[in-house]
């Protein structure tokens, strides 16, 4: 919905999302990919995200807006040889 308020997790209560596979419970403070990262302990610097089947560029990670439901996958990057 274009111009509709981004609701925030949980509203007070505890929003299941799933995070590679494995579901989570997350507080109201969480509103957005980066805050979800944030709340996980996972680096934003080096994490490949994909919300619901779709990729998001780096720039995105902190404006794309997380919902009850919502499927993320994290990948970190590793160097090495």
């Amino acid at each position: 919905m274009v111009g509709a308020e981004i609701p925030a997790i949980g509203k007070g209560d505890m929003t299941r999302v799933w995070i590679n596979g494995e579901a989570r419970d997350l507080g109201d403070e969480v509103r957005t990919v980066a805050d979800v990262l944030a709340a996980v302990g996972v680096p934003l610097e080096g994490t490949l995200v994909e919300r619901n089947g779709e990729a998001l560029f780096p720039r995105e990670i902190g404006r794309t807006p997380v919902a009850a439901g919502d499927r993320l996958e994290l990948v970190r990057i590793a160097a090495g040889g």
